[in-house]
């Protein structure tokens, strides 16, 4: 995989203090890479990545072509659509979720979080967390948008989502890969797959190489 990067990534691959997240980090460029070929049909040798003010990877001159990454422990996952669109995987490991919504999220998630069951707390916090994720992903802004300033509901059969900040209306899909991560999908349509691509690391480097 490091032999077809370019000096771009390769730099930033080796500001990573840790192996892992390198490692990750190849894996997702190379996951979108291989998606651009097989939609574009353009190789990946022609095709720089460039970054906004708030680091988001885009292709320049090619404006109805988005995609998103995101990895945690031993899930890469990228999403790809014709407007912006945001992703997010986090693995379920066990934290003081109620400590980082009380300085994360709104009032209103961390009423629902609080009042939630003890044994189902733990998941429901990593679900508001990827969709508040998937979102400023899919807006471009990351974290320059403040995480308490937009609500997120989960308790019916659609997911609600309260916000002050004006753009087009977006959709959210959640995704059960593994029963130790959560995923969740942030798009600007609501035509989302019924099923994720899953690909091996021997796939992935069989259609990075063709």
């Amino acid at each position: 995989f490091l032999s077809i990067l370019d000096n771009q990534k390769l730099n930033k691959l080796s500001k990573y203090k840790h192996q892992q997240d390198s490692d990750r980090s190849l894996l997702a460029d190379i996951l979108i890479r291989t998606a651009i070929l097989e939609n574009l049909r353009i190789p990946y040798f022609k095709l720089p990545f460039f970054y906004n003010s708030y680091d988001k990877p885009f292709i320049d001159h090619i404006h109805n072509f988005h995609f998103n990454t995101s990895h945690s422990g031993s899930w890469i996952v990228c999403a790809i659509d014709k407007n912006p669109i945001g992703i997010d995987v986090e693995k379920i490991v066990e934290i003081e979720g109620l400590e980082i919504a009380g300085n994360f999220f709104s009032e209103q998630e961390f009423q629902i979080l609080s009042s939630s069951d003890t044994e189902n707390r733990l998941a429901l916090f990593y679900d508001i967390w990827t969709l508040k994720e998937s979102y400023i992903k899919a807006l471009g802004k990351g974290l320059s948008i403040d995480l308490k300033s937009f609500s997120f509901n989960t308790s019916g059969k659609e997911i609600l989502l309260k916000t002050s900040l004006s753009h087009d209306k977006c959709f959210f899909k959640q995704y059960n890969i593994d029963h130790n991560y959560k995923m969740s999908l942030c798009a600007f349509n609501n035509d989302f797959p019924l099923n994720v691509t899953l690909l091996s690391i021997y796939d992935l480097y069989r259609k990075a190489s063709e």
